[in-house]
């Protein structure tokens, strides 16, 4: 009876904690997460990347990488080398030069043909091209076309007015306290260069025109006079086209009807033309220029697509600040984290929207299951930006996380829009440019300083308001923008700094195919994120590299495990934190 009894507590253990035993040999190495399907990503096609290349470095559908895959469950029709780093010989630190675009034909799903691609130890990962959304919201009935009737900007509190004509609109301003700021003398000449990764914009719009950024070094000829692989790209680039069912990637990344005007609002925030007696202000004073980077098509549709190609093109011409007010719920892309690891390292500061949760109902509790991280935004060393209402407290929509670098204005937020127009619109999308036009501001003022340094004054310098915000105490980053402040130094009383390392419950927890892991660190030093069965055996090591001081958020696959308990611990210098994580088939 005694071996009975012991023979039924091993077999509840092994159930239990069975990822000791070993792995099932049919686990699949990718999965499609919860709530994905085939209108998130682009059908028939994956991003691919190789761990090695031939010594030309260049990658084609005859080449031996692509027919050594020798996949069963589909057939290759096409091959597109992402990112042409030029000269082989040349540096390509995260390895861009090895990421291909395979369009295929298959009966089969796009799982099946990922795990076979997977297969071969040479294929450092694959997944499917995923779409992202915008996050702002329109409201059509709120639009002001330009009415020349007598009107009366805000008193004159400062000595230096901008006489833009909509400045009464613009209550957001004082919020941030811009009247303050461009008193401030800045002494630079050279404008910064935001990108503008959205629906594209209007050029010639009579508030944007004269900030928009124009690429000198390729006039409109019909001939790549920078041979940047991209002809004529004076104004910018459109990635994608009129239709995003058929993209024909073009010079032209002007919008055409009104329904694209997010990318237009985003650009009068971010840059719109200061003091010129017309339109809006901007915080960046006239000190940014706009490069305009259109991927999505003339529909109006608000999914994204090839925002990795708008990124990477616009840390390779010139950007400093690059805007996403776009983002994707849930599922994390290694091909993304990729290139924004390639982007920072060329001092660019990525700056995304924080996310918008439909049928919120402003209760924290109510809104937890609403609230599921964003991409880019919780992506390392992205700069995330929630949306606060004009008394400083979190917006219904907003979504809110230990990823979230700071707040900004976002609610009822007025700015250009199609037809030399101006309107109304709400979300996490606005509340993100208008950061972006600080950030530009305070580089120009202080252009010795790297981005990530430009960064940490925004946050270092923002107003405390996690008293109005009691219920999302620590997840609104430091505080609510204050421009003036960042300029010239004069910060609040800091909050209490951190000594060591701070890890968090991961989210979700019970997880199923992954989980997302946040820890803040004090100091920059080697880390280590490692994941342990319940009896002490390592499982999976997550991370084991150096790591800057901050916040990070780490997203973890878990579908190549059993169901169980699992330890996380996060380890760092003699100091070391651990949680439990379930996970659950």
């Amino acid at each position: 009876m005694k071996w009975l009894v012991l023979l039924l507590f091993v077999s509840i253990s092994l159930n239990l904690f069975g990822q000791d035993a070993p792995k099932k040999p049919d686990t699949k190495c990718f999965i499609l997460p919860k709530g994905i399907s085939s209108k998130d990503y682009i059908p028939h096609t994956i991003i691919l990347k190789f761990r090695s290349i031939n010594a030309e470095g260049k990658i084609s559908i005859r080449s031996t990488e692509i027919q050594a895959l020798n996949i069963k469950s589909a057939s290759i029709d096409q091959v597109k080398q992402l990112f042409d780093q030029g000269d082989p010989a040349s540096p390509d630190k995260f390895g861009l030069r090895h990421i291909v675009e395979i369009k295929y034909s298959s009966t089969a799903g796009i799982e099946r043909v990922i795990n076979e691609l997977l297969e071969n130890p040479n294929v450092e990962y694959a997944e499917p091209s995923y779409l992202d959304d915008e996050q702002g919201r329109y409201d059509h009935s709120d639009i002001d076309r330009v009415d020349y009737s007598p009107h009366y900007p805000y008193a004159n509190y400062y000595n230096y007015p901008p006489n833009d004509f909509y400045l009464d609109k613009q209550d957001y301003l004082e919020q941030v306290h811009a009247p303050e700021a461009w008193e401030v003398p800045i002494g630079s000449t050279t404008p910064v260069i935001i990108a503008i990764i959205d629906s594209g914009s209007q050029l010639n719009h009579e508030d944007l025109a004269a900030n928009i950024y124009h690429n000198e070094a390729d006039p409109i000829n019909g001939i790549d006079d920078d041979h940047d692989g991209y002809i004529d790209n004076y104004n910018g680039w459109d990635f994608v086209g009129a239709d995003k069912k058929n993209p024909k990637p073009d010079n032209d990344p002007n919008i055409v009807n009104q329904k694209c005007s997010h990318g237009v609002h985003i650009s009068g925030l971010a840059s719109a033309v200061t003091n010129n007696n017309k339109g809006i202000a901007s915080i960046a004073n006239n000190y940014a220029k706009l490069l305009i980077l259109k991927v999505s098509d003339d529909s109006g549709d608000d999914r994204m697509m090839n925002t990795c190609l708008a990124i990477e093109y616009a840390a390779n011409h010139g950007a400093k600040i690059i805007n996403c007010s776009w983002g994707r719920v849930g599922y994390y892309s290694s091909f993304e984290q990729n290139v924004i690891n390639d982007v920072i390292s060329k001092d660019c500061l990525v700056i995304a929207a924080a996310g918008n949760m439909k049928g919120a109902k402003g209760n924290i509790e109510a809104d937890k299951h609403l609230n599921q991280i964003e991409y880019p935004a919780a992506y390392n060393g992205v700069f995330a930006v929630a949306n606060v209402s004009n008394i400083d407290q979190k917006s219904k929509s907003s979504k809110w996380g230990r990823h979230v670098s700071l707040s900004a204005p976002g609610r009822y937020i007025y700015s250009t829009i199609f037809d030399n127009s101006y309107g109304y619109m709400t979300g996490t999308s606005m509340a993100t440019p208008i950061v972006a036009s600080a950030a530009a501001l305070v580089k120009a003022k202080f252009p010795s300083l790297t981005m990530e340094e430009v960064a940490e004054r925004l946050k270092a310098t923002a107003d405390h308001i996690d008293s109005k915000n009691s219920s999302y105490r620590g997840w609104l980053g430091s505080g609510r923008l204050n421009i003036y402040r960042a300029l010239t130094g004069s910060g609040p009383d800091p909050k209490p700094a951190l000594s060591g390392i701070e890890l968090e419950h991961a989210y979700p927890n019970p997880a199923h195919d992954y989980t997302n892991i946040n820890f803040t660190i004090s100091s920059s030093g080697q880390t280590t994120l490692n994941l342990y069965s319940a009896s002490g055996k390592l499982v999976k090591s997550i991370l084991n590299q150096f790591i800057r001081k901050g916040h990070h958020c780490i997203f973890v696959h878990l579908n190549d495990l059993h169901e169980g308990i699992y330890i996380y611990k996060l380890h760092q210098g003699n100091t070391s934190r651990s949680y439990k994580l379930l996970v659950d088939r």
